[in-house]
């Protein structure tokens, strides 16, 4: 049985050992010399996601220097005439002042007090709109509308932006 197993052991090793001399050897062997380098297309192929988006609507942005511990007012711009409100983030949305986008697309809504470390929104003041021929879903569904802090607060709500209440 030893003398079987070896017999094929050593018939394996001679077929791996002829195997390896027929490969060819490679065709092209030449190496760029230094400066220079193999051709490169620098045409860019179709791209399968589309373009991105031109924004020129203005965000909803809350000034940071005025979200500082016992700020009465929360100012910043947005688009004319939509109504907003500022809330408590870490009280689970507590509303702390409401107000309307100007018409010059600034605002400066009252309220209560903020305390240091909190962690404050602005989002729509969906009550606002009643009476309105504004549709919320007009600024939720556009992503040129959000602020680089705009994000979903889960158990919360959506904020176009978000700042924590620190000292300057």
């Amino acid at each position: 049985m030893k003398s079987l197993f070896r017999a094929i052991l050593f018939f394996a090793l001679l077929m791996a050992l002829a195997a390896c001399g027929t490969t060819p050897p490679p065709t092209d062997t030449t190496v760029p010399q230094p400066g220079t380098a193999y051709p490169v297309s620098t045409a860019l192929p179709d791209s399968p996601y589309p373009a991105p988006q031109t924004c020129t609507v203005p965000q909803f942005v809350m000034d940071r220097a005025g979200v500082v511990p016992g700020a009465t007012a929360v100012t910043g711009t947005g688009p004319a005439n939509v109504p907003v409100r500022i809330d408590s983030v870490f009280n689970m949305g507590q509303t702390l002042g409401t107000g309307t986008i100007g018409a010059d697309g600034r605002f400066s809504i009252p309220v209560t007090p903020l305390t240091e470390n909190d962690y404050v929104g602005l989002r729509l003041n969906e009550a606002g709109f009643t009476g309105t021929n504004l549709d919320p879903n007009t600024y939720l569904s556009d992503k040129c509308y959000y602020s680089p802090d705009a994000g979903l607060v889960p158990q919360v709500g959506f904020y176009f932006d978000r700042a924590t209440v620190k000292a300057p």
